[in-house]
């Protein structure tokens, strides 16, 4: 068996096994493949909406996630250096996720109702 029959002859097997059903072994290896790009972009849509709607059934959008430092400066109201200020002193915590702080919206929303987040000078 060459590699191109073994390529038309795997083709035509994920297909028929993503598909469920008979499909004419003389296609051609374009209309193979178109087919099996069908497949895919149904089976990628599928897979996102079903991760779409786990993550919308029965969260409130606010309560979770993360915001980053631009988004937590201006939610608070604070420079960058204050928020810096802020994590050294161990008020806050950040995460180091893909090069990036982020700060968890449960923590800040909890921080700020505490009054730990108000406005304070380092100044005694």
């Amino acid at each position: 068996m060459t590699y191109k029959n073994y390529e038309h002859s795997m083709l035509t097997d994920i297909i028929k096994t993503a598909v469920g059903s008979s499909i004419d072994e003389k296609l051609s290896d374009a209309v193979l493949k178109q087919k099996l790009r069908e497949v895919c972009y149904e089976v990628i849509n599928q897979f996102v909406d079903v991760r779409l709607a786990n993550n919308v059934k029965g969260q409130n959008p606010d309560a979770e996630g993360y915001l980053d430092s631009v988004e937590l400066c201006d939610m608070l109201h604070i420079s960058m250096t204050s928020l810096w200020r802020r994590e050294n002193d161990g008020v806050l915590k950040c995460h180091h996720i893909g090069g990036k702080k982020l700060y968890s919206k449960q923590d800040v929303q909890k921080l700020v109702e505490s009054g730990k987040l108000a406005k304070f000078s380092r100044r005694k």
